[in-house]
């Protein structure tokens, strides 16, 4: 099984990157309840959210995965280097 928190650092990544790639044959036709939904099934069945959490627009922000401290922030100002 993929383990969604060694893609992404954010739950709200992971629902947009839902919302625009699913389904495949069609993608972005799903409603914010379906979008939801899928998103919360898919947290669940990677045990970071229980089978009751209820994941709409509040609640999708404050979940936090567990690697959210393990990505490489490639948009970060470079040091500048001093020559002599």
């Amino acid at each position: 099984m993929v383990k969604l928190y060694t893609y992404w650092p954010y739950a709200t990544t992971l629902f947009d990157f839902i919302r625009r790639a699913m389904p495949l044959n069609s993608p972005g036709i799903l409603s914010n309840n379906e979008l939801y939904a899928v998103t919360a099934y898919l947290l669940y069945l990677n045990q970071i959210i229980n089978k009751d959490m209820i994941v709409n627009a509040n609640s999708l922000a404050k979940i936090i995965m567990p690697n959210r401290n393990g990505f490489i922030n490639m948009y970060k100002p470079k040091e500048k280097l001093q020559y002599d």
